[in-house]
């Protein structure tokens, strides 16, 4: 019995890292993850913080899938504020990433 729930927690803690928790909104599927250089005349609306899990106790999480989640995050922190692009700022750090939110009306 113990055997076998030992095993189970290793499984969970080889799984988990690659899990996705977060869920793109309706709205938030609207906004794309831009580029610096793509911005042009778009209006900045504001600035996006964007935290999330990057490790589960000593058990590093896969980079790729929190810079994803993190996008997420922003994308959809970003509908509610209006705009309809977002440019990360900065590198992931400790689960968190910075996002300027901009109005493009070209697309």
């Amino acid at each position: 019995m113990k055997l076998t729930l030992g095993m189970l927690f290793v499984s969970l803690f080889a799984v988990l890292p690659g899990c996705a928790w977060v869920e793109t909104t309706p709205e938030g599927e609207q906004v794309h993850l831009g580029h610096e250089a793509e911005i042009g005349d778009c209006k900045k609306v504001g600035m996006i913080t964007a935290s999330g899990v990057n490790k589960y106790g000593f058990i590093e999480r896969n980079e790729d899938k929190v810079k994803e989640e993190l996008a997420i995050l922003a994308r959809n922190e970003a509908a509610e504020m209006g705009a309809n692009v977002i440019v990360p700022e900065d590198e992931v750090v400790e689960g968190r990433q910075r996002f300027v939110a901009y109005f493009c009306s070209k697309l």
